[in-house]
């Protein structure tokens, strides 16, 4: 199933082609930074201008509003949007680290992890801002990597077993 990829802000399309388009600042140096819409798939086309190097931490924003895309869970991550054919919905984060491979899509069910640094965000709360409980009674998602043997995904984790007692609607 093909993605589309969206700005949390203007609802832009973010791939109207073959590449996740977006704009990249590092220092004062800014041009735009193509990306692989594939998930686990970290091969990068950018402006000469930005002179990337492993490390360096970019300022991704919408092409089209100039949105930042900085995620709320953490600082040193970008989100946007993401729809699929048959309609489902969610959120991709990913590392704006460059050289760092860590990419989640979440949805309301699950949270899929790609890449060999994706590890080093095991600790997120990828569901709010408050700490995880488990209802009584019902099973607590694993710490740890999961056992996939449907391949959904590397650190795939069932949502449905996570409810924020805080929660509030969207």
């Amino acid at each position: 199933m093909k993605r589309a990829y969206f700005c949390p802000s203007c609802g832009a399309t973010l791939n109207p082609s073959a590449k996740v388009i977006l704009t990249a600042r590092k220092e004062q140096a800014e041009g735009l930074i193509l990306l692989s819409p594939q998930p686990g798939n970290y091969q990068v086309i950018a402006a000469d201008e930005l002179d990337l190097r492993p490390g360096d931490l970019l300022e991704l924003r919408c092409p089209v509003c100039r949105h930042g895309l900085i995620s709320p869970v953490n600082g040193n991550l970008a989100e946007i949007g993401f729809r699929m054919t048959n309609g489902a919905e969610g959120r991709v984060r990913f590392s704006r680290r460059f050289g760092e491979h860590a990419t989640f899509f979440v949805t309301r069910e699950e949270i899929r992890s790609y890449g060999e640094h994706a590890d080093v965000y095991s600790a997120l709360n990828f569901f709010g801002s408050g700490p995880l409980e488990a209802d009584a009674g019902e099973p607590r998602a694993p710490d740890g990597p999961v056992d996939d043997p449907a391949g959904r995904g590397r650190h795939a984790v069932a949502a449905d077993h996570l409810e924020r007692k805080d929660a509030k609607p969207r």
